[in-house]
């Protein structure tokens, strides 16, 4: 029988021989999943939708035409798209990457968890809150400023 507590006076997790059994094969389909995640992440990082693919596709204003208002009002939609599929595909390779580090922490186990590790969760978590909030004021201008927020973003897990 296995004893964990959280070292904040709430009550010890009692893990039973069953229990350990069952983390054991929940690890092992973690490891399969990290597996596809890596073999994923490195068909991502070689496709045209990969971050810096993504950043070096830009258009210029001219290929679209001098002298009237549509061509303007077409880059200027591009350009936000653009900008948008930049942030979903950072965001999606630091959930990768979150999901790949958190899955070697379990591998590995909370008490071994190293400081590099930890930084590097909270950076995404902080570059994917960040992202939230620019996002959630830009709906709110869209919206007049009379759109209701969250009072929390959805990002308010501790590591």
């Amino acid at each position: 029988m296995l004893i964990a507590g959280d070292g904040g006076g709430s009550a010890p997790i009692v893990m039973t021989a069953a229990d350990t059994k069952k983390l054991k094969v929940e690890t092992e389909t973690l490891k399969q999943f990290r597996t596809k995640v890596d073999a994923l992440l490195k068909e991502l990082e070689t496709s045209p939708a990969s971050p810096r693919n993504i950043s070096d596709q830009q258009l210029v204003a001219q290929h679209l035409g001098n002298g009237f208002a549509e061509a303007n009002d077409l880059h200027a939609a591009y350009t936000t798209v653009h900008s948008k599929l930049q942030e979903l595909s950072q965001t999606l390779s630091n959930q990768i990457e979150a999901m790949i580090l958190t899955i070697e922490i379990t591998q590995r186990g909370y008490q071994n968890v190293e400081s590099d590790q930890v930084a590097a969760l909270w950076k995404i978590r902080d570059q994917t809150d960040s992202a939230y909030q620019v996002a959630q004021k830009q709906q709110q201008q869209a919206q007049g400023g009379s759109g209701s927020t969250p009072s929390s973003s959805p990002s308010t897990s501790t590591f």
